[in-house]
């Protein structure tokens, strides 16, 4: 059983720019799992029921909320000796590819994220192997709009699909290394029978401990294909390097690192559309953004440069206190400023701006462990909006504050 409870306030959503009020909610999620066992062969179930404090009508009411989060068969098995190992996974899954940048489960939101997918996995002793397709959207038939306004047109659609190839290394704990290709690939939907997308990234993702206390992170990635009848070409750079003793009572450490995405140009205001001719603002595919790029998910990694240093304080398995600050710019001044669920931010974009930076973020995280498999988190983080955060967003600072409790049992 896993239990999730969240109380959060997100004070100045809109910068001051408007009128739009605080928000506060009390978000809460309840999975139960289920597992069946027979030789190699497992099948793996997991209920999920996630609601926001108060959205049902009354007291009486009972708005079914409850869904299947995870669902599959799973056979696994293995040499005598141990050294080559796999599995074949198929149905309903959660899917998560090393920072998750890219592919992610999304575990801070209460819905999280899964995938109907196909995967397969292979394990040789340091290399390892992954794949798997997934079905984002069934075929079927789309409507749209027609030659006459009431006359809708229908065509049949493919639907959406992403496919996935994972190649990995790690020789030593000092060094390890995967290179993974992606593929998004999406036909006609309801209200626009003309989108298309097909979108190609090449990634390599390097990353070691060469000491105990030592951690590294690399990732680079390269994006081709046609995004809606527009050639798209795209990238997208992480480094960060992280620090944190490995004795005493209470150990401190800290970090830095630097994060850029590529973007796009916009010719038009935000009331025409961005415009832009070509399509050159990285794709950010099904990431989980919460904390890589702040707290407070102002940003997505798609035209932006993030600039973090961090510090940190331990005292093993009770207590972790981080403080970390972001210097946040657009990579494309004219292009759009995205959240990171993808929503533009204020304004969205202005095809006049000239000005990179965004504005600046402190985080304060204090996570308490008492008991195996139970923590409290309570957090607080301000973006203070500067230059082009100000023409976009506005002027006043926006606050972000939440106390966060997960237990598995």
């Amino acid at each position: 059983m896993h239990a999730f409870l969240r109380a959060a306030t997100r004070v100045n959503s809109d910068f001051g720019r408007g009128d739009a009020q605080d928000v506060s909610q009390v978000l809460q999620r309840v999975r139960l799992t289920g597992t069946a066992k027979l030789g190699a062969a497992s099948a793996f179930v997991q209920l999920q029921d996630n609601r926001v404090w108060g959205f049902e009508t009354s007291t009486a009411s009972n708005s079914g909320n409850t869904d299947l989060h995870q669902g599959y068969f799973h056979v696994a098995g293995q040499n005598n000796s141990g050294t080559v190992s796999g599995f074949i996974r198929g149905g309903r899954q959660e899917i998560a590819y090393g920072r998750q940048r890219l592919v992610g489960s999304l575990g801070w939101a209460p819905t999280g994220r899964s995938f109907n997918a196909l995967r397969l996995h292979g394990q040789a002793g340091a290399i390892s192997a992954d794949a798997f397709v997934a079905v984002l959207k069934p075929m079927g038939t789309v409507s749209g709009p027609g030659t006459t306004p009431d006359e809708p047109e229908q065509r049949q659609s493919s639907g959406a699909q992403l496919y996935s190839f994972q190649l990995g290394a790690s020789p030593h704990k000092a060094f390890a290394a995967e290179v993974t290709t992606l593929y998004n690939v999406e036909d006609a939907r309801d209200g626009d029978l003309g989108w298309t997308r097909s979108i190609g990234n090449v990634g390599a993702h390097v990353f070691g401990s060469p000491l105990a206390s030592l951690r590294y992170d690399g990732e680079f990635n390269y994006q081709f294909g046609d995004n809606n009848g527009r050639d798209h070409q795209a990238w997208a750079g992480a480094a960060h390097v992280n620090y944190l003793a490995t004795t005493g009572r209470v150990r401190f450490g800290g970090g830095g690192g630097y994060t850029i995405a590529s973007g796009e140009a916009c010719s038009d205001s935000p009331e025409q559309g961005c415009g832009a001719a070509d399509s050159t603002e990285f794709f950010n595919f099904y990431p989980t953004n919460h904390g890589i790029y702040g707290i407070v998910d102002l940003f997505g990694w798609r035209n932006m440069r993030d600039a973090e240093v961090s510090a940190k304080l331990v005292v093993p398995k009770k207590l972790a206190f981080t403080v970390a600050y972001h210097f946040f710019q657009l990579h494309e001044a004219a292009g759009r400023w995205s959240n990171a669920g993808g929503a533009t931010v204020g304004a969205g974009w202005d095809p006049d701006n000239n000005d990179h930076t965004l504005g600046h973020e402190i985080d304060l995280i204090l996570r308490y462990t008492p008991f195996e498999k139970f923590f409290v988190e309570p957090g607080y983080a301000v973006f203070m909006p500067t230059q082009a955060g100000n023409t976009l967003g506005g002027d006043d600072p926006q606050h972000f504050a939440y106390i966060w409790a997960i237990a598995n049992f």
